[in-house]
């Protein structure tokens, strides 16, 4: 029988986070997850030069968030334990000088496969250069802009995103300098599995390159 789990998550105000999670973890908690919406500006702000714009659906949902998540089995010990950490919220609040916000709970439940699928939903399209356009495979067949060569991957848990920054650089050369139907080069991102990326219209490939 698969696990299930419940993922819990604490609002509070962009002061309190870190007095909430000094308190989960007073409560035992481990594996806190910290969402701060100013964290998230200033990481949108320091790689911005990696990438043309950021998701507005993205932005939309990380406006205002300020929270702490965490996961407990969907289970009486792991309900008892979340019901416990509830009741304390409001003597946490009245110990803590800052602004603590709501403090509203809400959980979810999860089947332990989402826990190796969750992250697709954070993976969207995204253009690189000016002739490229980066799709995950489980996206194949979206529209694609117009103008623009899409470029299929079936990105891994570990690495194969297509966004770091050396690899974004290579991509951007590679898109530049090869022109439409002419043989193409794979480029790996300097790991131990190196992936080849070749562009869906057009090209073949000739020869892998790793830096």
């Amino acid at each position: 029988m698969e696990q299930v789990w419940l993922e819990c998550s604490i609002d509070t105000a962009p002061g309190c986070l870190d007095a909430l999670a000094a308190y989960l973890t007073a409560c035992g908690v481990e594996g806190l997850v910290l969402e701060d919406e100013s964290d998230f500006a200033a990481f949108e702000d320091e790689n911005r030069p990696f990438w043309d714009e950021v998701d507005d659906a993205l932005k939309a949902e990380r406006r205002g968030v300020t929270r702490a998540t965490f996961y407990v089995a969907a289970d009486e010990e792991g309900r008892c334990r979340l019901d416990e950490i509830t009741a304390g919220l409001e003597g946490f609040r009245s110990r803590t000088p800052q602004d603590a916000g709501t403090l509203a709970v809400t959980t979810r439940a999860l089947q332990e496969e989402d826990w190796a699928n969750n992250w697709k939903q954070y993976y969207s399209p995204f253009p690189v250069g000016e002739r490229l356009y980066v799709v995950p495979e489980w996206m194949r067949g979206e529209a694609v802009p117009e103008g623009r060569t899409p470029l299929y991957l079936n990105p891994g848990l570990i690495f194969g995103t297509g966004s770091h920054g050396t690899t974004r650089l290579c991509l951007e050369g590679g898109g530049a300098l090869r022109p439409p139907r002419r043989p193409g080069a794979g480029f790996g991102d300097g790991q131990r599995h190196p992936r080849h990326r070749r562009p869906a219209a057009g090209g073949r490939l000739r020869r892998g390159l790793r830096h």
